[in-house]
């Protein structure tokens, strides 16, 4: 019997527009933190662009070097880098350790309800593709319960199983075995699964370890969709995907 495909989109830049959360985020942020704080609303969303700005995949790297591998421990030291270096900018005093924890998660779960970042047409592909009969998950490089509050916000939390992020399967989003660990908690066979992704290196990745890609909207971002191991649907947007989907076979 053949088995149908199972899908792991990736959200930023899929599912979500991340120039439009950007500049959502901003102004929600700057809603939030003066009252807690101090400083401007227009300085702290100057502040958060630019410290979101350095995350590199080095960048988040070297913190995972520094928490020890621990993902937990990681969590905690990029959240408090993530205050401490916006207080920097802004010109407020640093709180202590746990209050930057503290400050930092009721910020995040205050603004990430707010979002609504989605491409025209991605939430109505996502409820079609399950509508259909396709299993998703995500396969992104956001937090898993980041990731929880970004789906529920757009109304298509229930469409999806497990919320792939580094903290479920230990590695960051920066090679194939992010792909191999994120299958292997899945149970699916990498030769079912199909990626949905907007970089061309991560579809690389999927299919470096026998999934298939699906490169979406990257064309008009970064150029051409290599590199790859192999075929690839190319596709504008998410929203096209219903409809191309049988391509795969």
């Amino acid at each position: 019997m053949i088995k149908r495909v199972v899908l792991f989109l990736d959200d930023g830049d899929v599912i979500s527009d991340n120039r439009r959360r950007a500049a959502q985020w901003q102004k929600l942020l700057g809603e939030f933190l003066p009252p807690v704080l101090g400083g401007s609303a227009a300085t702290w969303g100057e502040a958060n662009y630019l410290v979101i700005s350095t995350y590199s995949g080095t960048y988040l790297e070297d913190l995972l070097v520094r928490a020890g591998g621990d993902f937990r421990a990681f969590r905690r030291l990029e959240q408090v880098e993530w205050m401490r270096r916006m207080c920097e900018y802004v010109g407020v005093p640093v709180p202590p350790e746990e209050q930057c924890l503290e400050v930092a998660e009721r910020a995040w779960r205050h603004v990430i309800p707010k979002l609504r970042p989605a491409f025209p047409g991605a939430v109505e592909a996502i409820r079609r593709l399950r509508a259909m009969g396709y299993d998703l998950h995500t396969a992104s490089g956001d937090l898993s319960d980041q990731l929880e509050l970004y789906l529920a916000a757009l109304g298509i939390r229930d469409c999806f199983g497990r919320l792939y992020g580094p903290d479920l399967v230990g590695v960051l989003k920066t090679g194939p075995e992010f792909y191999q660990r994120v299958f292997a908690d899945a149970g699916v066979p990498p030769v079912q699964a199909v990626v949905v992704d907007d970089k061309p290196q991560c579809v690389a990745w999927a299919q470096e370890v026998g999934a298939r890609g699906v490169l979406v909207g990257a064309a008009e971002r970064v150029g051409a969709p290599a590199p790859a191991q192999g075929p690839v649907l190319c596709l504008a947007s998410l929203a096209d995907l219903p409809s191309a989907i049988g391509t795969l076979g």
